[in-house]
């Protein structure tokens, strides 16, 4: 792990074992769990679907959304009956890849316990069961910034421009 200059040093104790060992376990369960929440495609995903139907067809929807979901989710389009569970599969992987930015600066617990934080007290519980645009868009963010805060920290920047 990359030290941490003394302005931001981060004071942990290491946590006892049974409690890393049911936060990794409340994490190796979370996407399960919200792979069998109910998933469907209202409000204004059901007009993100018709975009995406429209432009596997190589046509376009007007739409007062953007097309970014639409045309990430074009590959996922053609295996049909899974395109529900898309922000599920992309709030995954942008916590997955989050971690692995983050992972040689940020003490493990932190991340461990923010990533839990984001499952269980955020938005996300809501908005991946239908095909919303907000978890792409929150997903995006928060890997820039991860990267470009280690970017700056790599480069010895101790704040951001």
């Amino acid at each position: 792990m990359t030290p941490l200059p003394d302005s931001v040093r981060i004071i942990a104790t290491t946590p006892p074992r049974w409690l890393v060992a049911a936060e990794t376990a409340l994490l190796l369960a979370a996407p399960f769990v919200y792979w069998r929440m109910p998933h469907d495609f209202g409000s204004d995903g059901y007009l993100r679907l018709e975009a995406t139907r429209y432009l596997a067809h190589g046509e376009l929807l007007e739409t007062p959304y953007s097309l970014m979901m639409s045309i990430v989710a074009l590959p996922v389009y053609l295996f049909g009956d899974i395109l529900a569970q898309f922000n599920v599969f992309v709030l995954f992987s942008g916590l997955a890849a989050w971690a692995a930015i983050l992972w040689r600066h940020v003490p493990v617990t932190i991340l461990r316990r923010a990533a839990l934080i984001v499952l269980a007290c955020s938005m996300f519980g809501h908005h991946s069961q239908s095909f919303f645009g907000e978890v792409l868009t929150a997903m995006c963010v928060t890997v820039g910034l991860a990267l470009i805060v280690i970017r700056h920290a790599t480069l010895g920047h101790s704040e951001l421009p």
